[in-house]
């Protein structure tokens, strides 16, 4: 059940990215809208990763692992 829940907002997200790079002038608000929809998809992800049972372990193990991509990226 929460999977389509990340399947429908991915879909919102994309549809609020597409709307945010059209050119109009209500930028700001689709850009706000974006960040909104994000959000939405941010909360949905978590709420699988709880359910999966995600641990303090596991958020620190995924924060070393960025911060490891971020560098090589630098590079």
């Amino acid at each position: 059940m929460q999977i389509a829940k990340i399947a429908e907002e991915y879909n919102e997200v994309l549809a609020a990215y597409i709307s945010y790079k059209k050119s109009g002038l209500d930028l700001r608000q689709k850009k706000e809208h974006l960040k909104e929809e994000l959000f939405d998809l941010m909360q949905a992800s978590f709420t699988m990763l709880n359910i999966l049972g995600v641990d303090e372990t596991d958020n620190e193990k995924h924060l070393k692992k960025m911060r490891h991509y971020k560098k090589i990226k630098r590079m």
